[in-house]
């Protein structure tokens, strides 16, 4: 039996959940020293987080999740895998609007997909 061996090695969790971090943190125009006081660390120690040098506790994941507002699952997932599940990650993101804001959504999604989407046969 052969083993086959793949040309890209995946990031150990600690690196991809620090990149995530990183990330989502300049998505959302924060500082370092901003989301580290938000979370309750010395900004050293949220350098470390995104450098993959050190991993968050439970509790300081679950504040950092709080505020810059994903869900934990989504910071343990690699750029490239989420581009293998982008309508799961889609989904993730529409549960962070209001109910009158998904419906607007739905509304529109319907809208387009009626007016652009496949023809049945």
């Amino acid at each position: 039996m052969t083993k086959t061996t793949s040309k890209k090695t995946p990031l150990p969790l600690a690196k991809v959940l620090g990149e995530n971090i990183a990330l989502l943190r300049k998505q959302r125009s924060m500082t370092q020293s901003q989301l580290a006081d938000a979370v309750g660390v010395e900004i050293e120690t949220l350098s470390k987080y995104e450098r993959g040098i050190l991993s968050p506790r439970i509790g300081q994941l679950e504040k950092i999740c709080s505020v810059l507002e994903v869900a934990a699952w989504t910071l343990f997932v690699s750029a490239q895998e989420q581009s293998a599940f982008p309508g799961f990650i889609f989904s993730e993101q529409i549960q962070t609007l209001s109910p009158k804001d998904r419906k607007t959504l739905q509304g529109l999604v319907g809208l387009y997909v009626d007016a652009h989407g496949a023809k049945r046969k």
